[in-house]
This record gives C-alpha cells, sequence and structure tokens, in this order.
C-alpha cells in the first residue's frame, strides 16, 4: 500500500512492506547508525516549526584529537558538556554523533539560548570537558545560526546516503566498542507538527512521485553560492533526475521518494491531484496515533 508522509518541511513517500520479519536489536543496545535512526533523525528536523523556536541559536562541530576508550566515555564527555550548557542557560538543543574516517567520534550540534552568548566561552566548555582526548582550538568550530532551516537540512545532509555514508557507516565505530549508544538526540522546548499521512491510491502515488523528482530537478538547477561564486551544482542534478531509475521494473514501482518540501506546497498539489480525480486518502499522525482529521475518529489497525 502506498504510503505518503508529510511533515512541515518534507515529504516522504514508499510502499509499505506487507511483512516485516526482520531481526530487531535488544532494546538499549545500540551499535551505531541504523536506518531507523537515521529516518527518526530526519522526521524530527523536518517537524520542527522554525517560526515557533525563540532565543539565539549556535551551530556546533566539536572533535577531539584521541579516540575515547569507549562509547560511555565518549558520553560522559557529551553529556559533562551539555551540562555546562545548562548552567549557562541552554533553552534547546539538538545533537548528532558521526565519525571521522580515523575512527574518532565528533559532535554536530545547534543549541540555543535566551540572550547571545561568546562563541569562545562554548568552545572553552568544551576543551574542558575534552582534555582527556587532547581537543584542541582549531578543531572547533561554533557559529551563529542565520538559517535555521538550512542547518536542519546540513544536519541531515547524509539522509540519502543515511546509514551507509563513512561518517555513520559501522565501518567507522571505533576499534574497541563494544556499541556506540544513542547517536542523535535533543532536548529542551522544541515546536513540533505532527505529520500528515495520505494513503493515496498507486495511481496518485506514481504521479506524485513524478511532481515530486520535477520539483527537485528545479531546485537542483538554482545557482548555488561559495565564496562569492555561483553556480550549478550539475552532480546534484544528474542524481536528482536519476531518483526514480531503476533496472528492476518491479523494484522501480517500489521505490520511493524524500525530500524537503513544505507543507503547504504538497498540500496545494495533493488538492489539485484530488481535483482531477486521484485518490490521496489524508490521515493526521498525532503521537504515532492515526485520526481522520475530518471527524477526529481514531483510525484503529493503520
Amino acid at each position: 500500500m502506498p504510503v505518503l508522509k508529510l511533515y512541515l518541511n518534507g515529504v516522504t513517500m514508499g510502499i509499505a512492506p506487507r511483512k516485516n520479519d526482520h531481526e530487531r536489536a535488544k532494546r538499549g543496545e545500540v551499535v551505531g547508525w541504523s536506518p531507523n535512526a537515521s529516518r527518526r533523525n530526519l522526521a524530527f528536523l523536518r517537524s520542527i516549526r522554525v517560526d515557533g523556536l525563540t532565543g539565539h541559536a549556535y551551530t556546533l562541530t566539536l572533535t577531539l584529537r584521541d579516540c575515547p576508550p569507549d562509547a560511555d566515555a565518549w558520553h560522559r564527555c557529551r553529556r559533562a558538556f551539555i551540562e555546562r550548557l545548562r548552567r549557562m542557560g541552554m533553552v534547546r538543543m539538538h545533537w548528532v554523533t558521526e565519525w571521522q574516517t580515523r575512527g574518532v567520534p565528533h559532535l554536530h550540534g545547534m543549541v540555543y539560548f535566551a540572550e547571545p552568548q561568546n562563541r569562545r566561552t562554548l568552545i572553552d566548555h568544551w576543551l574542558a570537558v575534552a582534555a582527556p582526548y587532547r581537543a584542541g582550538i582549531k578543531g572547533q568550530d561554533v557559529k551563529d545560526v542565520s538559517n535555521v532551516l538550512g542547518w536542519c537540512k546540513y544536519l541531515a545532509k547524509h539522509a540519502a546516503r543515511g546509514y551507509k555514508h563513512y561518517q555513520r557507516a559501522g565501518a567507522g565505530i571505533p576499534k574497541g566498542w563494544r556499541k556506540t549508544g544513542r547517536v542523535w538526540g535533543y532536548l529542551g522546548d522544541w515546536p513540533i507538527d505532527d505529520p500528515v499521512r495520505y494513503e493515496p491510491s498507486d495511481a496518485a502515488f506514481f504521479r506524485l512521485r513524478r511532481i515530486v523528482r520535477s520539483w527537485a530537478v528545479a531546485q537542483a538547477r538554482e545557482p548555488v553560492t561559495s565564496r562569492s561564486v555561483s553556480f550549478v551544482d550539475w552532480r546534484r542534478v544528474n542524481w536528482v533526475k536519476g531518483m526514480l531509475r531503476c533496472a528492476n521494473e518491479r523494484d522501480s514501482r517500489l521505490r520511493g521518494v524524500s525530500e524537503w518540501m513544505s507543507r503547504d506546497l504538497v498540500d496545494a498539489i495533493a488538492d489539485w491531484m484530488v481535483s482531477e480525480g486521484y485518490e490521496m486518502g489524508r490521515r493526521l499522525v498525532v503521537d504515532d496515533v492515526t485520526i481522520d482529521p475530518d471527524t477526529g475518529e481514531i483510525l484503529d489497525g493503520v
């Protein structure tokens, strides 16, 4: 059955499996990034109501020279840093753990304070808690956030490659680490909008896939500016053009899409498709409970 989930800042669409019999890891034994972890992180970032965020935001990229002996040591370092941020008046934070090619973890994050802070103070707090692993000042980066949605996209930049990307792949996990523990998280008050779920017909699913691809191609063709030079990223254009391409006909019919698109835009497209006679089957998902948005009825078994 085709399923479309529409977030505030993105859309995912695919064919729901009829049977889910894959083996699950024991609860609490997290070993690196998994497809589910990547999807949950991406879903969170796409659900943020950016206009509801208050305070002053900073982006963080924090590194170590030496690798901690195990995941517990790494998490103690991260938690000690977060506790220091709390004492500074932190309002909210989102963080992600990834690994460098040499197998050493580093921390990406976005942190909010009620009032502007000294960026060097944030770096000094990290250098203090990460001193046992010889963290150097040149390896740290703290900046003011000028585009929150853009930073969310940056934090999810590996979503298309997901857990297979070198910074998230299991091969990059430090040797001797039996487990990694949580690889992303958030704390504080984040304004979140629940996703809307559609259950489109096959015809609507195939039509909407093509519309999303055409929109993504148009976005990819927009010039980007780097170091005062504008250019079109043709690698991105060619990748987007082939996002639905598959040599196997059966797999091609099942291939979904995942893009950063505004809810208003996709809703407008869905309304147009309904006017053209396509069946969309709109549902609202609140805390994993599916609700009929017209009647408020809880729909069991969906």
